[in-house]
């Protein structure tokens, strides 16, 4: 009777294998309790992933968001421009850009989108990350301010009316007078 017995030291995998749960633990927890959104999508501008913060940004259930269109919540004008932008996606470009989307209740948010190419193990590129920054209360104080300068710059030139009719009231008045 003999038994034959083999053997292998697996530490090393096992130490790699605890490194790997790790790591992607730490990457869950980052993107799970990040203040900004961040979203993916394909290139037919389907959202694929959402972290909480951006489906809280936009009202909507985790769930929800994921397999909208950037079309259902965008203008025509805003999509266009994120079709745009993918395409600086699909060369591997970066980039950054403001954009209007709406929430689940119609309500408009404005974003600063830093947006990055995301590629699968191959190196192909699948589509888009994108980190969202609510600019929304910027945007109105940026409005608001710039409707003030309107405002300040037609009474400047109603004023400058006014004291241009007075001289031409004063000047007919001494016209009259003589």
């Amino acid at each position: 009777l003999a038994t034959i017995a083999q053997g292998q030291d697996i530490t090393e995998r096992k130490k790699a294998e605890e490194a790997l749960r790790k790591s992607e633990q730490t990457y869950r927890t980052l993107v799970e309790t990040a203040q900004e959104g961040i979203g993916i999508t394909d290139f037919n501008e389907n959202v694929v992933f959402a972290n909480q913060a951006f489906a809280d940004m936009l009202g909507y259930k985790n769930e929800e968001l994921l397999g909208i269109n950037l079309s259902q919540i965008s203008d025509k004008e805003v999509f266009a421009s994120f079709r745009e932008e993918t395409q600086k996606r699909q060369r591997g470009e970066p980039s950054q850009y403001e954009a209007k989307l709406f929430t689940k209740t119609g309500e408009s948010k404005y974003f600063s989108i830093s947006a990055s190419p995301i590629s699968d193990d191959q190196g192909t590129i699948m589509g888009t990350m994108g980190l969202f920054t609510d600019i929304t209360q910027r945007k109105r104080m940026e409005n608001a301010i710039i409707t003030k300068e309107r405002i300040a710059r037609e009474r400047a030139r109603l004023l400058t009316d006014l004291r241009s009719l007075d001289q031409t009231d004063q000047i007919l008045t001494r016209a009259c007078e003589t």
